[in-house]
């Protein structure tokens, strides 16, 4: 069977699939190792060609002048929209090269389904082989149906896309719920870091280290876990905290922490050094919040990279991160914007270690049931012989 992928950006080498999305190529080449045929489809980039990365076929349309295709490679979309006014003029040259092209493919390919990536717009590049009657999965990521909300009218007209899916997936259960959907199979996808295995649960250190690895944005929360910080030595609990990312808020943070000689700003890190410092952690925090616009985390990755390096984890109660922490079991979960929650959650791990190290065992078996590349690959590869059968019935378990 063919499956047919439809794409905001594919990259053009191996090295560059490490930085792009390094996750779905992952899960696409379990895919194909379980026997089925991927292609890709999505559109080319400051005018490069290329009909071939790794062992997938890429169909790469151009949509501008070279010098201008610049939508959705290294930026996504829609961070793209909100500083960059050149790439609003680009959309409807976008939208219509991606349609006619799409429209010239099916009239060339047969495919046993077309699944769609970011479908708010995309799934418009899906209806030529949905006339033909070929079958169309859905997968969302929280993002692009908040772009549809705040898009007024014009948002509710593209939302009508989601009819056009034969099955819907969502990154998480928050996302699905956004979505507003009946029958959405909840598909998340692994975090971007690959590993070998899984690193045991850690002793207990005399001086620990908290990580927080993430864009320095609002919804982040990380003033919360600074704030946090200055309960614990407060209470005379010595801890160091290391902010590993960079954001338009770093500044107003590195203010916010300039007398904490604990709070440690070390930027944007390679993957190698990045690695070396979940290693040396001892706790991780993600302290996300719903942020101003409404935003907050549609899965929280992250979680499962410090879960994998054998951190334990405490998170906030928003958006998908319950998919992941489950309070007590796999983590700690807090109230958002509750910095003494936070520091408290902190001072029970450092003072009950072994349970610390049990919620991560459990962690790490929840992640390879549920988030694994080989797992994720299972369950697609079903939805695919599901809608080429025409099965009636489709049991995820």
């Amino acid at each position: 069977m063919r499956v047919l992928h439809i794409l905001t950006a594919c990259p053009y080498s191996e090295e560059e699939a490490e930085v792009l999305t390094p996750w779905l190529w992952r899960i696409l080449r379990e895919v194909e190792r379980k026997g089925v045929k991927v292609e890709l489809f999505c559109p080319r980039y400051l005018g490069r060609e290329g009909e071939r990365f790794g062992n997938f076929y890429v169909h790469r349309f151009p949509y501008f002048f070279p010098k201008g295709e610049i939508l959705g490679y290294k930026t996504a979309i829609p961070e793209l929209l909100k500083f960059n006014r050149w790439a609003k003029f680009l959309i409807p040259f976008y939208i219509t090269s991606g349609f006619l092209n799409a429209l010239i493919l099916s009239g060339k390919e047969n495919y046993g389904v077309i699944h769609v990536h970011w479908p708010i717009p995309l799934s418009l590049f899906s209806l030529p082989f949905k006339v033909k009657g070929t079958p169309v999965v859905h997968s969302y990521y929280t993002a692009e149906v908040k772009l549809a909300e705040s898009l007024g009218i014009l948002g509710k007209g593209l939302k009508i896309l989601v009819k056009t899916a034969n099955v819907k997936t969502a990154i998480s259960s928050y996302s699905a719920k956004l979505l507003g959907e009946e029958n959405v199979i909840i598909l998340p996808y692994s975090s971007a870091l690959e590993f070998k295995g899984f690193f045991p649960p850690k002793e207990k250190s005399e001086n620990p280290r908290i990580l927080f690895v993430g864009r320095l944005v609002e919804r982040k929360g990380v003033i919360y876990l600074i704030w946090a910080m200055r309960i614990l030595k407060e209470r005379g609990i010595k801890a160091e905290l290391r902010i590993v990312g960079e954001g338009p808020l770093m500044e107003s943070l590195k203010n916010s922490a300039k007398d904490l000689d604990s709070v440690k700003f070390l930027g944007k890190l390679s993957a190698e050094a990045l690695m070396e410092e979940y290693k040396r952690a001892d706790i991780f925090v993600l302290p996300s919040i719903v942020d101003s616009r409404g935003d907050t985390e549609g899965l929280g990755v992250v979680l499962l990279e410090a879960l994998s390096f054998g951190l334990p984890v405490i998170a906030s109660n928003v958006g998908g991160i319950p998919d992941i922490v489950e309070d007590g079991k796999t983590g700690i979960l807090v109230p958002e914007k509750d910095p003494v929650a936070i520091a408290d959650a902190i001072e029970k791990l450092l003072s009950n270690w072994e349970d610390a190290k049990l919620m991560v065992l459990r962690g790490q078996d929840m992640i390879r049931e549920r988030f694994s590349p080989e797992k994720i690959a299972d369950k697609l590869v079903r939805i695919y012989d599901h809608l080429h059968r025409g099965s009636p019935t489709l049991e995820m378990g």
